[in-house]
């Protein structure tokens, strides 16, 4: 729920993690998954020079110079790779030479933002 109102607002996470990631449990049988800090938060059409985030759950067309826009598709990237992990049992997705997660990565151009036409 907490995407659809993102895309909703046209309001991109740009930081979706494990540790941004709270469980409330509700009852006995039911639980609150609960999306938490939005400090880089911003719309779609907000640009930054700086790529900000955890580089292990960043969408490819976040380090890619080439790509026009980033959208609500990049969260949706990361949510899914916290998935995976969960489905699998994976404590990170990391590879031998991957940056540092608290990386800030500088472009060329900046961070593409915006819808895709």
């Amino acid at each position: 729920m907490g995407l659809i109102q993102l895309k909703r607002f046209d309001i991109l996470h740009r930081d979706i993690k494990p540790g941004n990631i709270l469980v409330r449990k509700r009852t006995q049988e039911t639980f609150q998954i609960i999306l938490a800090d939005f400090g880089i938060a911003g719309k779609y059409t907000e640009q930054s020079e700086y790529f900000y985030g955890t580089a292990y759950y960043k969408a490819p067309e976040i380090f890619d110079e080439t790509a026009d826009v980033v959208d609500d598709r990049s969260d949706v990237w990361s949510t899914g790779i916290i998935v995976l992990e969960k489905m699998y049992r994976i404590d990170k997705i990391k590879k031998k030479g991957t940056p540092s997660p608290n990386l800030t990565l500088k472009g060329r151009n900046g961070m593409r933002s915006g819808r895709r036409k």
